[in-house]
């Protein structure tokens, strides 16, 4: 929880959210994150995994990384895989889906096999869906994944992104 909590300041922007990948590592606070690393140090030394050491860990890896670029993606993808058989959560294999699309590279290959089959209530899965989609260049099915999650989605803020992704989707 410090962990995400140490990032609230670069989240939002003028009203509008702002993904990981695009926040201001300067407006994260790194007494927090230095704090949280060597509570989460300590515990992982002890404890055995738990799904809370897990997402912790894969917290711990975003706030480490000096940039979005320096992410290791592989280490992240992994521990979503282990997250996912001890959880079973669709939401885990959305966001493993992400991690590994995320170490494929633009392709997006590997991450869109693993949303094969899923099926989850909301607009989280088309919208992910959409992103890969629309990273391994087969724009016109993005097209429907992003009408698919602008349908689903309820949170105006949310709404705002996918309209402007969707948008700027190149045909």
């Amino acid at each position: 929880m410090m962990l995400q909590h140490s990032r609230r300041d670069a989240r939002v922007d003028d009203g509008k959210l702002v993904f990981l990948p695009d926040q201001d590592h300067d407006r994260w606070r790194p007494t927090e994150i230095a704090e949280a690393l060597a509570l989460l140090t300590l515990l992982a030394q002890q404890a055995p995994s738990t799904p809370y050491l897990l997402q912790a860990l894969i917290a711990a890896e975003h706030s480490i990384a000096p940039t979005a670029a320096d992410t290791d993606w592989i280490r992240i993808a992994e521990w979503y895989e282990e997250l996912e058989l001890m959880t079973g959560s669709p939401v885990v294999r959305i966001n493993r889906a992400v991690a590994v699309a995320e170490a494929d590279g633009p392709t997006a290959r590997h991450g869109l096999s693993l949303l094969d089959g899923l099926q989850l209530p909301g607009h989280r899965l088309p919208a992910v869906r959409a992103e890969l989609l629309a990273r391994a260049g087969r724009p016109d099915e993005a097209l429907t994944a992003y009408d698919a999650a602008l349908a689903a989605c309820d949170n105006a803020a949310e709404r705002d992104h996918l309209t402007h992704r969707r948008a700027n989707l190149r045909p």
